[in-house]
């Protein structure tokens, strides 16, 4: 992975929500319930990103989240712990 992008990932992390949140929100949701998680599985999500996802799925749900962002890996874990 080139190291620019990860610095342009690292540089919007902070403002990544408020931009993104809402243009992909419904890809979001979609995405989700085409995946049709049931109680007790373990889901590797690649690309987390700030973790915009981490809310939709239930807490008897194991979610492995890995991201080329630092920032936005620490961003997810916030969200994470706020559950």
């Amino acid at each position: 992975m080139s190291e620019h992008i990860k610095k342009v990932y690292s540089f919007y992390s902070w403002i990544y929500d408020a931009f993104f949140g809402k243009i992909f929100e419904h890809g979001r949701y979609v995405a989700f319930h085409m995946m049709d998680v049931k109680a007790n599985e373990t889901v590797l999500e690649v690309g987390v990103g700030t973790g915009l996802s981490l809310p939709l799925y239930t807490k008897n749900v194991k979610v492995v989240g890995i991201d080329i962002s630092r920032e936005m890996l620490d961003k997810a874990e916030l969200k994470k712990t706020a559950l």
